[in-house]
């Protein structure tokens, strides 16, 4: 069961002299008790969040969807808001929003988002570990250590 899937926004600026890749198998999470949460692919998180389009879905109401019905409602809606009356699904984005497992060129950039299936909220603390070749053993090439605040 999936309780929660957590996303990190990583960037990376190779300034060596090859290309580098790190694909979502290169990371790892490890919350404040040590549990550790490998990251899953865009196509993991499509898949899990397919199983409940249903409920992101709007149920299509009159007088949202009808502009005639709209501008008769408006005088009747005392929350003045530019933000919609739910919450936007873009399934999309999880694929444009994520990190490229391509290689990244000498001297080029690249960031995207990196996620997990975590559930960090009784955690105050996490650590984000990114190791090279995308084996997860040894000793990290990098740590970022960070502190959750509720």
């Amino acid at each position: 069961m999936v309780n929660n899937i957590t996303s990190f926004h990583v960037s990376i600026d190779n300034r060596t002299g090859n290309a580098i890749s790190f694909p979502s198998s290169a990371f790892l999470l490890k919350d404040g008790s040590g549990q550790q949460f490998r990251s899953i692919t865009p196509e993991k998180v499509r898949e899990i969040v397919s199983k409940d389009t249903v409920y992101l879905i709007p149920y299509p109401y009159v007088g949202y969807y009808y502009l005639e019905d709209q501008a008769m409602m408006a005088h009747e809606n005392a929350f003045e808001s530019s933000m919609p009356f739910y919450a936007e699904y873009h399934p999309q984005d999880i694929f444009t929003r994520a990190l490229t497992e391509e290689p990244i060129l000498k001297n080029s950039k690249a960031s995207g988002v990196v996620y997990f299936i975590a559930d960090l909220e009784r955690s105050d603390y996490a650590e984000l570990l990114v190791f090279s070749n995308g084996k997860v053993a040894g000793e990290p090439i990098a740590k970022f250590p960070f502190a959750i605040t509720k």
